[in-house]
C-alpha cells in the first residue's frame, strides 16, 4: 500500500431524476450499489469515439461544452466517460459560469487520479462545494487533462457545442457528443463503497472529500482511495478502521461541524500535491493504494477517511476532515 500523493445533432433528452436538496456538507450514502445520476447525456451505453486529446506543449488540455439544464441540478459530484492508456496524470471536472459565450467564473473544480493503463470507463470527482445550476441558464463544464486520453465523446446522440483552450484563449471546436453523469446532493461511491459520514470544511471553505473510483474487488492490485478540495502541500492522515458498525462522532468544540467517521485501527501518512494534472500530485489531491489481492481480504470491511492539516483553521485541531468511504470488499 502507498499513500502519495463529429457533428451530429437531434433534439435532446436528458435523464432527470427526483432530488433532494440537503446540505452538501451532511452528504452520505448506505447503499451497496453505486448511485443513480440525476442528470446525464449520452451514457446509457458505453461506446465512444475513437478519440484521444494531442498533447500540449504550452500546458495541460482544457476543453469545455455548454451545458443547459432542463431542471434546476444541484450538482455534488460528476463523472465523464475516459480512459488513459498512454500516461500518468490527473483529471480535472469544472463547472463556469457562461459570460460573452464562453466561461467566465468558475463555481465548482474536482480533481482524480488517471494513472497509465485505466480503462476506458465511468471516472470522476466530488466538487469543492455544492453548486445549484439553475433551470434554462447555460453552463460550461469544463475538462482539464494532460494529454493522450480518451475523449468523452459519443458517436452518436444529443450534440453539444464545444469549446477548447489553444494555449491563450478558448476556440470553437466542432459540436460533439458528450458522455456525462451529474450527481445531485450526493458524494460519488461505488458497488459495496458507499459514503459514510460528513465531511467538513476547510479554511478556505472548501469541501475536502473521500471517494474512489474502483470497486473494491477482490484480486485488484491498486485499490485507490482519494482525496479531492484538500489544503494543497499539506501532510495527510488516512484513518482505517473495521468496525462496520461505528458510529460518527462530532469533535465538539475541537473542530466545530467535523466528524470522526470511523473507528481508528491504523493510521497512514500523506500528503497532498501542489501540482497540475501533469504533476506527480495535483493540488489539493491525495490517495492511498491498497492491494485486495490476499485471499484473507475476500468479505472484508475497510473504512477510510481522510483527515489534512489546515494550517489557516480557526478550529483547535487545525484538521479538515473528510468523509469516509466504507468498502466491503467481494
Amino acid at each position: 500500500m502507498r499513500a502519495q500523493p463529429l457533428n451530429y445533432s437531434r433534439k435532446p433528452h436528458m435523464r432527470t431524476a427526483r432530488f433532494c436538496l440537503v446540505l452538501f456538507a451532511a452528504l452520505s450514502s448506505n447503499a451497496l450499489c453505486q448511485s443513480t445520476p440525476c442528470a446525464s447525456d449520452n451514457d446509457t451505453t458505453n461506446n465512444v469515439s475513437r478519440l484521444i486529446t494531442g498533447y500540449r506543449s504550452t500546458g495541460p488540455g482544457r476543453w469545455g461544452f455548454r451545458y443547459v439544464p432542463a431542471k434546476p441540478v444541484p450538482a455534488a459530484a460528476m463523472r465523464i466517460f475516459t480512459g488513459s492508456n498512454y500516461r500518468n496524470g490527473f483529471m480535472q471536472l469544472q463547472v463556469w459560469t457562461e459570460g460573452s459565450g464562453l466561461p467566465q467564473t468558475m463555481l465548482a473544480t474536482g480533481t482524480w487520479n488517471s494513472p497509465n493503463g485505466t480503462p476506458n470507463g465511468w471516472y470522476g470527482t466530488n466538487f469543492n462545494k455544492l453548486t445549484i445550476l439553475k433551470q434554462n441558464v447555460p453552463y460550461w463544464i469544463v475538462w482539464v487533462e494532460g494529454g493522450w486520453n480518451q475523449v468523452s465523446y459519443e458517436g452518436q446522440g444529443t450534440s453539444y457545442k464545444t469549446i477548447a483552450w489553444n494555449g491563450n484563449s478558448w476556440a470553437s471546436i466542432a459540436a460533439a457528443n458528450w458522455k456525462f453523469r451529474f450527481y445531485c446532493g450526493q458524494l460519488l461511491d461505488q458497488k459495496n463503497a458507499p459514503v459514510f459520514g460528513s465531511a467538513c470544511l476547510s479554511s478556505s471553505g472548501d469541501l475536502g472529500t473521500t471517494f474512489s473510483n474502483m470497486e473494491p474487488l477482490y484480486g485488484t492490485k491498486s485499490y485507490r482511495i482519494e482525496g479531492t478540495n484538500f489544503p494543497p502541500g499539506a501532510p495527510a492522515v488516512f484513518l482505517l478502521g473495521l468496525d462496520k458498525n461505528f458510529k460518527s462522532l462530532s469533535f465538539g468544540t475541537a473542530a466545530p461541524g467535523c466528524f470522526l467517521n470511523t473507528d481508528i485501527f491504523f493510521m497512514f501518512a500523506g500528503v497532498t500535491g501542489t501540482g497540475d494534472v501533469r504533476a506527480a500530485a495535483a493540488a489539493g489531491h491525495t490517495q492511498i493504494v491498497l492491494p485486495l489481492g490476499p485471499p484473507v481480504m475476500k468479505g472484508t470491511f475497510l473504512a477510510m477517511q481522510i483527515a489534512v492539516f489546515d494550517k489557516k483553521s480557526t478550529n483547535p485541531l487545525y484538521f479538515a476532515f473528510g468523509n469516509a468511504i466504507r468498502s466491503s470488499v467481494f
